[in-house]
């Protein structure tokens, strides 16, 4: 095990993923109503979706402390590795990667290289499977994080928004915005580039998907394609899978996976996205 890749859970890495490619995925903290719980560890994502509507406040997310990030890349080094590529959430949305960062440092003995996604969710994910395959075909630490820096910009995550009510929680969007757009029913789509979110509003769910679809489109030949979602009713979620394959002209099932406790706070349940990497030109 030359090269060793490591994430957190904001990567929304599906296990069979993260086990297939030896990826290591360091857990953040979930804070609700006055309690910390180590994600996807002490407080499953159903457990999650589940209590979200009763939450007195936002939940918000803590990265680990220093000392997880140690621990991660001792592990590391004590089953072999040479190396180590730790791949995070965007600098722009959390102070992980400082944490990250500062814990590196601490570690002499093996370069240690972190590295920025740009991303949420399994945009971040699928960067970290990019780097744990080119580490599998032998390639060094510096032809892997060469390769992430230039598929960084190619990564594009979009996703659409059932309700306002959780932007207008997390203090994105005014009392008035939320509720003249749910009387509209808006219904946002955002995009999330080299750490940079966009948010475009819509008329109806069937409009939020048509620009949807126009956008991920537009980005010409798709080197991948993913699906990430938090929990909407099973047949729309059905549908919309079947439009990914249907527009996107894609084959075999996909990767999918619930979106993490950190970006839900923001765009609230039942909502869909799509991951995009494009081909490199």
């Amino acid at each position: 095990m030359p090269i060793k890749i490591v994430t957190d859970s904001i990567s929304d890495l599906p296990d069979s993923l993260a086990q297939a490619y030896g990826i290591t995925v360091i857990p953040c903290y979930v804070n609700v109503d006055g309690q910390s719980f180590l994600d996807g560890i002490e407080l499953t994502r159903p457990d999650f979706y589940q209590r979200l509507p009763q939450y007195k406040n936002p939940p918000t997310t803590s990265a680990p402390g220093i000392g997880a990030f140690k621990q991660a890349y001792d592990r590391a080094i004590q089953e072999g590795a040479n190396g180590i590529i730790s791949i995070h959430v965007a600098a722009s949305f959390s102070n992980l990667l400082n944490v990250a960062s500062l814990a590196a440092e601490a570690i002499p003995t093996i370069p240690i290289t972190v590295v920025d996604s740009g991303q949420l969710s399994l945009g971040e994910g699928l960067l970290a499977v990019e780097a744990a395959r080119a580490a599998q075909k032998g390639k060094n630490q510096e032809e892997i994080t060469a390769h992430i820096q230039n598929t960084v910009p190619r990564t594009y995550l979009y996703g659409i928004l059932d309700t306002l009510d959780y932007l207008h929680r997390s203090g994105r969007l005014s009392w008035m915005e939320a509720s003249l757009g749910t009387w509209l029913d808006i219904k946002p789509v955002f995009m999330v580039n080299r750490g940079h979110v966009s948010l475009n509003r819509t008329r109806t769910y069937r409009k939020a998907t048509e620009h949807l679809f126009r956008q991920v489109i537009a980005l010409g030949p798709l080197e991948q394609v993913a699906l990430i979602h938090s929990h909407p009713p099973l047949e729309r979620m059905a549908l919309f899978d079947r439009q990914v394959h249907q527009h996107l002209r894609v084959n075999g099932s996909l990767i999918t996976t619930d979106i993490n406790p950190a970006v839900v706070s923001h765009v609230g349940p039942a909502a869909l996205g799509v991951v995009a990497i494009q081909a490199p030109v």
